[in-house]
């Protein structure tokens, strides 16, 4: 992915979901100086006061 990223000019990296390839994929984007914009499905257990 890193190599991916010096290949090609981009300004940020969207990442999806809370998983370790999120994970990995938003600490190589920082690495790099680059914005990191997250997006999470949010909660779905139905309790919006949660």
């Amino acid at each position: 992915f890193e190599k991916e990223l010096m290949n090609n000019l981009t300004n940020l990296v969207l990442v999806v979901g809370d998983v370790t390839s999120t994970m990995a994929c938003a600490i190589v984007a920082k690495k790099l100086w680059l914005k990191v914009v997250h997006v999470e499905a949010g909660i779905r257990s139905g309790d919006l006061t949660m």
